[in-house]
């Protein structure tokens, strides 16, 4: 038991506390990876973070006082800002601990994907965030996640612009924006699209252990959550089914479920009936309420096709669970997506080709 393990964590015999903290850490991890992901971390730097994390609360365990498996979370989260401000801190890096969700790159796996071996590091999500969700063309990426960032904190921090701008103005001090600057970004289509598309894009494994009760999905300051947690059969449905992208038919197959293919059925229905895209954009639609026509900026295809390529490209998910995903948060806005327009869209390659055309076009490739 997880709380039995915490207990261990201070425990004088080393090689018990190694193996209670190993367990700790894996059932935290998760999170610890849904924060990152969701501040901007590429892949690469939260695989750095979570074990350079590891390693400092390891040599800190005797500091930690066990209050329970939330306050350890907490206690794993300061561990990572603390030394990722200090690896900046290294690099001379003009930014602060504040700033540090302005970081990009969580979607460069992209390019090995999508074969664009002439594209420097980063440049896919660059292209296809202008392309989609209309971001200003030749925009610096710093500027990009200064406006992505203050946005996050206004709509769904609900914090002050006096606040916001001084955030915003210490990412670079050398070029300030004013408050008619910060007035005009907090109303940008493309920046607002781009909020929603960060908030519903949940990749497989963030999404099936919400499913399962171990996590929450953050939606700013928000941790949405499901009240129960699903054991024995029903967890191994769920992480088949929405983890690993496994179809009633393989499920049914596994030894390891005792189920009929009527009872995997039931759960996969049940589960599709919690998934939280619907909750995410009620939110997203009650933190922007203030935005005049909201619902026509939100409704334009190319948010969704953004959100739909970055389904197929990387999470290599079937067309009806993309409009699992898709569709109930769109139909909120007054926009609609069948299986005939995901069809569409995603046989021979038209996304993709789309996006190389652009790139073309631009002189990116």
């Amino acid at each position: 038991m997880i709380e039995a393990d915490l207990q261990l964590i201070g425990s004088e015999d080393v090689s018990i506390a190694k193996e209670a903290m190993d367990r700790v850490l894996k059932a935290c991890d998760r999170y610890l990876r849904s924060v990152l992901r969701k501040k901007g971390f590429s892949v690469q730097d939260i695989e750095d973070t979570v074990a350079e994390t590891a390693a400092r609360i390891w040599e800190k365990r005797m500091d930690f006082r066990d209050m329970g498996l939330a306050a350890f979370r907490r206690f794993q989260i300061t561990v990572a800002k603390n030394w990722t401000l200090n690896q900046r801190a290294k690099q001379r890096a003009d930014i602060s601990l504040d700033e540090i969700e302005s970081l990009s790159g969580a979607r460069k796996d992209l390019v090995e994907t999508m074969a664009f071996s002439n594209i420097l590091l980063g440049q896919v999500g660059s292209l296809a965030d202008e392309l989609w969700l209309e971001i200003e063309p030749d925009t610096p990426d710093w500027v990009r996640n200064r406006d992505l960032l203050a946005a996050q904190y206004f709509y769904l921090h609900g914090e002050p612009w006096e606040k916001i701008l001084s955030r915003a103005n210490r990412v670079r001090p050398s070029q300030p924006i004013t408050r008619s600057d910060l007035d005009m970004v907090l109303t940008k289509p493309g920046v607002l699209r781009n909020v929603c598309y960060i908030q519903l894009y949940i990749d497989n494994e963030e999404l099936a252990h919400y499913l399962i009760g171990e996590s929450g999905i953050l939606i700013g300051a928000y941790d949405l959550k499901l009240s129960e947690t699903a054991i024995g059969f029903e967890r191994e449905v769920i992480l088949h089914r929405f983890r690993d992208g496994f179809s009633l038919e393989q499920i049914q197959m596994c030894k390891t479920i005792a189920l009929s293919k009527h009872e995997i059925a039931d759960i996969i229905n049940n589960q599709i009936a919690k998934l939280p895209y619907n909750s995410i954009m009620q939110h997203l639609l009650g933190a922007m309420s203030c935005i005049p026509n909201l619902d026509k900026t939100l409704a334009q295809p190319g948010l969704w096709k953004r959100l739909i390529f970055q389904y197929w490209e990387l999470c290599n998910l079937t067309h009806q669970d993309i409009r699992e995903r898709c569709d109930p948060p769109a139909k909120l806005v007054g926009y609609s997506i069948t299986l005939g327009q995901l069809n569409g869209w995603l046989s021979k390659e038209r996304l993709l080709n789309a996006l190389r055309l652009y790139a073309s076009r631009r002189g990116k490739i």
